[in-house]
């Protein structure tokens, strides 16, 4: 009885793990389009005082660049290595 309870709230808890870092990663993904698209707003607002080259290599690296949304929690190696989440 006590290995089935420890086996099922170890199944309990990775998959509570799996999912909520499912939701993480779909939250960070919403915060970096929105940001994306906060930026693309901005140089809207500008697009008349450039270039058009430059507006348009400026939105291309808005579009490409890599986002820092670190400040959501990231699952620790630990945890990694104990319930398989990537």
């Amino acid at each position: 009885m006590k290995k089935q309870i420890e086996t099922e709230a170890l199944k309990l808890a990775t998959n509570s793990i799996t999912k909520a870092d499912e939701q993480l990663k779909e939250e960070r993904k919403l915060k970096a389009a929105e940001i994306r698209r906060k930026a693309e707003s901005i140089m809207a607002d500008y697009k008349d005082d450039l270039s058009k080259d430059l507006y348009e290599k400026t939105i291309k690296e808005i579009r490409e660049a890599e986002l820092d949304t670190s400040d959501i929690i990231d699952v620790k190696p630990k945890i990694r290595k104990i319930t398989g989440v990537k």
